[in-house]
């Protein structure tokens, strides 16, 4: 049994719910967009979260899990294989969706900096907001998680219908894409897929 929870929800009653809910989230993307988000029976599950096309802002699959330490080692392969950029949270500069200063007050384990200058060859990363309430996301997981960005493109991925249309604070240029993406450490993965 597993403690996963869907946050945009109250928390189901069991677990054949909360399964039944991440295939469904999971199906309304094209494979290439989510295969890299593994069976929730895999290892234990915090938490996921979703928005899908009703507000007119990003729409996103996030995931938190744990495994085993053989697990782990193949999901870090698979990262390592797969990962078009690689950046720590510790970094001066990440290219945040929806980066708000007030997210990473003095109360939060976070202090990521949205930059003013971007390298032109910097790729989106969520801003991982969906971590803060997930008790096995510490400030040692933020000192010392790599993230690996799998993919990320600008253009429309969705449906004109369901694109952003409050925009997600990108620079020109990064109107609408995608970002997908894994933040690894120790025994803990946080899987991102966000659409604007």
């Amino acid at each position: 049994m597993t403690s996963c929870y869907n946050i945009n929800k109250p928390k189901p009653t069991n677990y054949e719910e909360i399964k039944k809910s991440y295939k469904e989230h999971l199906s309304l993307y094209e494979k290439n967009l989510t295969s890299h988000f593994p069976d929730i029976d895999s290892g234990e599950c915090n938490q996921f979260s979703v928005n899908n096309a009703d507000t007119k802002a990003s729409n996103f699959i996030n995931l938190v899990m744990s495994f085993s330490d053989k697990k782990i080692k193949d999901i870090e392969t698979y990262a390592n294989k797969y990962a078009i950029k690689k950046y720590h949270f510790t970094d001066n500069c990440l290219m945040l969706l929806n980066y708000s200063p007030e997210i990473y007050e003095n109360n939060s384990i976070f202090k990521l900096n949205m930059c003013q200058k971007l390298s032109p060859d910097m790729l989106p990363v969520s801003n991982f907001v969906f971590c803060e309430d997930v008790s096995i996301i510490s400030k040692k997981y933020i000192k010392r998680a790599t993230i690996y960005v799998l993919g990320a493109e600008k253009g429309k991925f969705l449906s004109d219908d369901t694109l952003s249309t409050n925009g997600v604070g990108l620079p020109e240029g990064w109107e609408h894409g995608y970002t997908r993406g894994m933040a690894i450490y120790s025994n803990t993965v946080v899987y991102w897929l966000e659409l604007w």
